[in-house]
């Protein structure tokens, strides 16, 4: 598994770095119609991954995260190498929410190989703590998407957030609030 991963993770930099957005040669042998199977099927997944965050649900939303020595997950909080800890970083996280509002835009996928794919987009979120606090920003994500005997699972994920602002509860249209 480990080559694999270091496969897959190669062919991502590769497409980072590409001018064209050509890959390498295991992507030029697929059919147009090959690669919008694998664009479409990543695509949706990465909605899912998106709706489960967006219910707080971390059972839902782990079971798209694959747990390798290849993985790794980075955020706000640094660079955690198992799907386990990531699992632990939500469900803190989460814990402290009573509700998130998550919107994607701009979502873009490149088709690595038949069993690679990198879905990049932006979102805008808003959480409510279980205080009633809101606070709100845009996210950009990306997610390494390998496809393995299991199915679709995300190797390498990544999240950037930018705060907007801040609403304390009752204080709706203050300074600060939206």
């Amino acid at each position: 598994m480990r080559t694999r991963a270091a496969r897959v993770v190669g062919l991502a930099l590769a497409a980072a770095c590409a001018p064209s957005g050509d890959v390498s040669q295991s992507q030029s042998v697929l059919s147009p119609a090959e690669r919008e199977r694998v664009a479409d099927s990543v695509s949706i997944l990465a909605r899912e991954v998106m709706a489960a965050g967006e219910t707080l649900d971390v059972d839902r939303m782990m079971a798209w995260f694959q747990d390798s020595p290849g993985a790794a997950f980075g955020g706000a909080s640094g660079m955690v190498a198992s799907a386990g800890e990531l699992r632990r970083n939500l469900e803190a996280a989460y814990g402290g929410l009573s509700a998130q509002e998550i919107e994607p835009s701009g979502e873009r996928v490149v088709v690595l190989a038949s069993d690679a794919a990198v879905v990049t987009g932006m979102a805008s979120f808003t959480t409510t703590d279980t205080l009633g606090n809101r606070a709100f920003g845009s996210q950009g994500y990306t997610f390494v998407w390998a496809r393995s005997d299991e199915g679709w699972r995300i190797l390498q994920a990544h999240f950037s957030s930018n705060l907007a602002g801040i609403e304390t509860a009752g204080s709706e249209g203050a300074a600060g609030g939206r």
